[in-house]
């Protein structure tokens, strides 16, 4: 299966799996759990026009973060089109929790990143996906997550940006899938 990244929009990618589209969705704080969908608009997304936010927004995955901090998991670019056309068709939209906003070494801004390449390493001890400590003792508290990708976005939202992108830097999954390989 490949990346799933279509040319010029990276990590925004639809997956076809099975004749069914999946919509990547990214990891970010939106504020108190009580905050309102234009509030937390506004945090998140303020160029994305209000009617298509509040056409997708009831279908968006939310859930409580880590500090009692509202979560919500958002597509981007094409994304938000591919969600409106399922809103407005009334499909199901079947999404994919493998985003999280990663600060490099040197950036002074964190950018959105797709960790779906970390679904085709074969590994069965999933602690072992990233090299460092704090990881390992995150996959230990038994975090829920139906892929892999979505366990290490969970843990970048735990951890912040910049020390998940300082992490991850020397860890990233090659073209073989079987086999795990570091920087």
């Amino acid at each position: 299966m490949g990346s799933g990244l279509e040319p010029g929009n990276l990590g925004i990618a639809r997956r076809s799996v099975h004749q069914r589209e999946e919509i990547t969705v990214f990891a970010a704080l939106a504020g108190p759990p009580d905050a309102s969908p234009g509030e937390i608009r506004r945090l998140l997304m303020p160029g994305l026009p209000a009617r298509t936010w509040h056409r997708v927004f009831p279908f968006l995955p939310k859930e409580c973060g880590p500090d009692g901090a509202g979560v919500v998991w958002h597509p981007l670019g094409e994304g938000w089109r591919l969600a409106v056309d399922c809103v407005h068709a009334r499909r199901p939209i079947r999404w994919r929790l493998s985003g999280a906003y990663l600060q490099w070494p040197g950036s002074d801004l964190a950018s959105p990143t797709d960790l779906v390449d970390f679904d085709e390493i074969a590994i069965a001890d999933w602690s072992l996906a990233v090299p460092d400590a704090d990881y390992r003792a995150f996959c230990r508290r038994g975090p829920t997550a139906l892929r892999l990708s979505e366990l290490v976005a969970r843990w970048v939202l735990a951890v912040g940006p910049s020390r998940a992108g300082r992490a991850l830097l020397g860890c990233h999954p090659r073209r073989n899938p079987g086999s795990l390989e570091f920087d």
